[in-house]
């Protein structure tokens, strides 16, 4: 009879799972929560907390996703934030309709 994986083990392979998913995805935490459907903070926990303890090389291979991740948002909100500058001062000076 086989013996069933540890509650560990469990989560120590499903780490291994979403850390694998996000390298070949390139998602980000909210993305990959949607795909596996898990939550965000699980998706997180599996990724900075288990993952290292598990696969260390897999984790750095994440960090570095999620870090290009981080940085391609913040190019995002600051881009959003200009636009939104720039259609108010169009709308005061009347260039707007």
């Amino acid at each position: 009879m086989r013996q069933r994986p540890s509650k560990r083990q469990q989560i120590n392979r499903r780490a291994r799972g979403v850390g694998t998913h996000v390298i070949s995805t390139l998602h980000t935490i909210r993305q990959t929560a949607a795909d596996l459907g898990l939550t965000r903070s699980t998706v997180y926990r599996d990724l900075t907390v288990i993952l290292p303890s598990v696969d260390s090389r897999l984790a750095r291979q994440v960090a570095k996703v999620l870090a290009m991740n981080k940085y391609e948002a913040s190019l995002r909100g600051g881009l959003m934030n200009r636009l939104a500058w720039q259609e108010r001062r169009a709308k005061k000076l009347g260039l707007t309709g």
